[in-house]
């Protein structure tokens, strides 16, 4: 922070101004040591604080970075804690609105549940949940953090009982289905998926693409962090992945092909009877039994005329997009 060229000189050079004050401090070790006149017990060494001119900043037991508590050991027993004091709170509000006299329907109780308590309360979950989804799968009671793990197992089943209005003795996995919910280790798996997701698809620039191909490469035996246990949960290769770039038009793009969008099956089915163009031509993209493919048929008076198809191969290789999009060049073709 002191050194030349450190913190402080760029906050000075940048006009800005940290205050020393407000700094924490976490050491973060899972050594243990002997106490000096009981050699049978092991203590957490002794942590000391750091000095920056007047200021001492104490050694915290948890601190709070980008919304995540780590603890010293990295336990996350801090972390589980706070979400499962989250999850209690919006569960009191659920019940709250979720009256069976006065209170929302199922649909926008359901909603209101997966965009506010579950994004909450699963925050951070690709760091801190692998040790979630173990206990969740062994119902493990001998720590204090699998006795959070436990409880926060149970917060699903109590918003399924707001959400449905079933009776508290109600099967867990009959509320589940009624409720439209799925069970917790599937949900965490699928919040931890979509993270995992979301760092494959990082760009060459961006500083976790490098660590993410790294972890992703090969799993370490010994000292796993988060990002090994992610990538090899799922088997994700990210060298493997396809990357399909985007389609862009800007903001004055107008198309030059007239678009009509009938509201319904019968009104496109009228707008078609009433047309009379001599030639018409109908293009579809598919896919079915694991296969993509793609046609076309040209028409002349009413009559068929020529019909193109194309067999693209397999689902693992194409999208249903992209043979939509080759079945409106197979009509061009053809007209």
């Amino acid at each position: 922070i002191q050194r030349p060229k450190g913190v402080d000189e760029w906050a000075d050079k940048h006009n800005a101004k940290f205050g020393p004050a407000k700094y924490q401090l976490l050491d973060a070790s899972h050594r243990k040591e002997p106490p000096t006149f009981e050699p049978k017990k092991l203590v957490p060494i002794p942590r000391f604080g750091l000095k920056l001119g007047p200021n001492v900043i104490k050694s915290s037991t948890s601190v709070k970075l980008l919304g995540v508590h780590l603890d010293r050991e990295l336990r996350w027993r801090e972390q589980g804690a706070a979400a499962l004091a989250k999850g209690q709170s919006w569960l009191g509000c659920v019940g709250r609105l979720a009256r069976s006299s006065r209170g929302i329907k199922a649909g926008p109780m359901r909603r209101l549940y997966r965009g506010g308590c579950i994004s909450r309360v699963l925050y951070a979950a690709d760091i801190h949940d692998l040790v979630f989804i173990q206990l969740c799968s062994l119902y493990s009671i001998q720590s204090g953090f699998s006795r959070i793990c436990l409880c926060d197992c149970q917060l699903p089943t109590r918003a399924a009982l707001a959400i449905t209005g079933a009776l508290s003795s109600t099967p867990t996995d009959i509320l589940d289905a009624y409720a439209d919910l799925l069970p917790v280790e599937h949900l965490v798996r699928k919040v931890r998926y979509g993270a995992a997701m979301c760092l494959t698809t990082l760009p060459e620039t961006h500083p976790l693409h490098k660590p993410v191909a790294n972890a992703a490469k090969r799993y370490l035996k010994q000292h796993q962090m988060p990002l090994h246990e992610l990538m090899h949960d799922f088997k994700i290769k990210p060298n493997e992945m396809e990357r399909v770039k985007a389609v862009r038009f800007g903001a004055n793009w107008e198309s030059g092909v007239a678009v009509v969008k009938p509201g319904s099956k019968d009104e496109a089915l009228e707008a078609e009877a009433a047309d009379t163009a001599r030639w018409k031509v109908y293009s579809d993209g598919s896919g079915i039994d694991g296969k993509i493919g793609s046609s076309a048929v040209l028409f002349r008076d009413g009559e068929e005329v020529h019909v193109a198809r194309l067999h693209l191969g397999q689902d693992t290789d194409h999208t249903v997009y992209e043979s939509e999009g080759i079945g409106a060049s197979l009509s061009l073709g053809l007209l």
